[in-house]
């Protein structure tokens, strides 16, 4: 897949968030008697939501729009 090299950059970044999308949507996506709410911590969230507010500045800028 071609993809522009700039994108290399927020790769990890995807990857990391990837992991939360399955197990916190559906609760039975994890291995009983696991629980999302039990299972990630505000840490977790915190680092997510830093990784998703790169990977969205980085396309709003690629898209010229800019930040908001």
């Amino acid at each position: 897949m071609e993809y522009e090299k700039e994108f290399e950059k927020i790769i990890e970044a995807g990857m990391f968030l990837d992991r939360y999308y399955i197990t916190t949507r559906y609760p039975n996506a994890l291995a009983p008697p696991a629980v999302p709410y039990k299972s990630y911590t505000e840490k977790d969230a915190s680092e997510a939501k830093d990784l998703a507010e790169k990977i969205v500045v980085m396309v709003r800028n690629k898209l010229g729009l800019g930040i908001t």
